[in-house]
């Protein structure tokens, strides 16, 4: 049996809306992940580090509910569009203490603050970003959890 994209969105709904997952402002963060990986169903993204600079290796929070949920017509993805933090989800180089340059970002990671638990985690849109400096940005621009039915039966 082929699950309808009806379902998908209805599950899309339903996360976006648990508050112990993703329906609370402070529950949703997003943070930088520091090391090579590959985004798989099974990455178990807490065991990947953080970029080894004090102003990246922190992650942001949400701007909070209500979430977004949209069907895109051209795909049949359910999309749930996070919150943007209120200066949005960017990070500024800054080093502190034992840091050096440079710093690679190789992506990041959508997890619950509280349990630890990851929704899932993307690469850098256009490949690892190396930081050389301070005052150097990182910006997401905007942040979502995709469904994908493909595949799904």
């Amino acid at each position: 049996m082929t699950l309808l994209a009806a379902v998908f969105q209805r599950l899309a709904v339903l996360l976006a809306a648990d508050t112990v997952t993703l329906g609370t402002a402070d529950h949703v963060e997003v943070r930088l992940i520091g090391e090579p990986f590959t985004p798989t169903p099974t990455t178990d993204y807490s065991l990947l580090d953080a970029p080894a600079n004090n102003a990246l290796n922190g992650g942001l929070i949400s701007g909070g509910p209500p979430l977004n949920v949209a069907l895109d017509p051209a795909t049949g993805n359910s999309v749930i569009s996070l919150v943007d933090p209120v200066s949005g989800w960017r990070w500024v180089s800054l080093a502190a203490g034992p840091d050096t340059y440079p710093v690679v970002v190789y992506g990041f990671a959508i997890q619950n603050v509280d349990s630890g638990d990851a929704f899932g985690g993307q690469l850098m849109p256009n490949g690892p970003v190396t930081i050389t400096a301070d005052g150097q940005l990182i910006d997401l621009g905007s942040v979502s959890i995709t469904i994908n039915p493909a595949g799904v039966s």
